[in-house]
């Protein structure tokens, strides 16, 4: 067992990895500040495997449990799945110290957590993610939202864990492309990290795709500790945190204009990570060998290059509802070199829908 601290005063956290966790965070809810009454998300494939083990280490830790399991995939993070979050919470009587536990993937988290910051106007909020790409990415840093027909995440706040409890156990259970989804997040960091990153992913290629536990551990905590210290430094990405979203521009888009359902987050952000290193081919002097060595990394981990089923157009016109798009210009994170970014508002319009249009044509899926 292993943990990545998050410092941020009063609301620092930990980030526990290592395996068998459902014991510990029974054990670190219980020896905390909370109410007895607690609240359990969960979505459908996850409660199967996991609920019931976590579950009864919360019940013999003595907290009553109200539990709600929400679909499967990304419809669950919206409005109407938060409501009945807070029909539950208040039919329970829950009050402003009983804590709400997310157990699975980015949904049950984005969506736990956000209502979490809403209820009561803010209740504690635990994470438990059970998918790689929620371990690296989604359930540290404190970002919650939901989603709205227009945009990914429109709706949300920053509400930050009490703890993260990362159970690589989990992970073995994954289907494959919910494995390869994580590992584009876990290729996205090591672009902006740098240092060899991309070098230590080619060279353990082999053992990452075997998920070896001890690969895995690295990963996980490697990614955190990067992105720990983004968020130490720009809680709110009004500044450096917002080079996290390498890739998301045109991955968002995609990931909308196929209705959250065609390709998982990890494939958007594939997608995008390629089109973002060609924009900054041109734009950021990026190496041309740079952007072939990444696409090479994405396809060695069964991640797509290119998307089909995706109306150029129409994903266009979703890249200005994304969040990044402010007084009607789109902002994008591109990349100097592995390790150096920047944040550029000036990339002509007719270059960004002829990148589009090249990520999306032709594209198999």
């Amino acid at each position: 067992m292993r943990a990545v601290k998050i410092k941020l005063g009063k609301r620092s956290y930990d980030v526990v990895i290592g395996h068998d966790l459902f014991t510990a965070a029974a054990s670190f809810l219980q020896k905390g500040d909370y109410s007895k009454k607690a609240l359990l998300v969960t979505d459908s494939t996850v409660n199967r495997l996991y609920a019931d083990k976590l579950a009864d280490a919360l019940r013999e830790a003595g907290f009553a449990l109200a539990k709600i399991v929400v679909p499967s995939g990304e419809e669950a993070k919206s409005l109407a799945w938060a409501e009945k979050i807070y029909d539950t919470a208040i039919e329970g009587k829950l009050d402003r110290q009983s804590p709400f536990i997310a157990l699975g993937g980015g949904v049950p988290g984005d969506l736990t957590g956000f209502a979490a910051a809403t209820y009561m106007r803010g209740v504690p909020f635990i994470q438990i993610p059970t998918t790689l790409l929620a371990q690296v990415d989604a359930s540290v840093g404190g970002k919650v939202a939901v989603n709205h027909p227009a945009g990914k995440n429109m709706i949300g706040a920053f509400h930050q864990p009490d703890a993260v409890f990362a159970d690589l156990a989990s992970l073995q259970s994954l289907s494959p492309r919910d494995y390869a989804s994580g590992l584009a997040e876990i290729v996205k960091t090591a672009c902006l990290e740098g240092g060899g990153r991309l070098d230590f992913l080619a060279e353990q290629a082999g053992r990452i795709e075997e998920r070896d536990e001890e690969v895995l551990s690295s990963l996980v905590a490697g990614a955190c500790a990067y992105k720990a210290k983004i968020v130490e430094d720009d809680e709110r990405e009004t500044g450096v945190r917002m080079f996290l979203n390498l890739g998301h521009t045109y991955g968002h888009a995609i990931e909308t204009e196929g209705g959250f359902s065609l390709y998982t987050h990890g494939e958007a952000v594939s997608i995008g990570l390629r089109g973002a290193l060609l924009l900054s081919g041109e734009f950021a002097s990026l190496a041309p060998q740079v952007t072939t060595k990444v696409s090479a990394l994405l396809e060695k981990f069964h991640l797509p290059l290119k998307a089909s089923g995706i109306d150029p157009e129409r994903a266009y016109q979703a890249l200005w509802h994304d969040k990044k798009a402010v007084d009607e210009k789109l902002r994008w994170v591109l990349l100097k070199k592995p390790g150096d970014a920047l944040i550029s508002k000036d990339i002509p319009l007719l270059k960004v829908r002829e990148v589009l249009a090249g990520l999306v044509e032709n594209g198999k899926h």
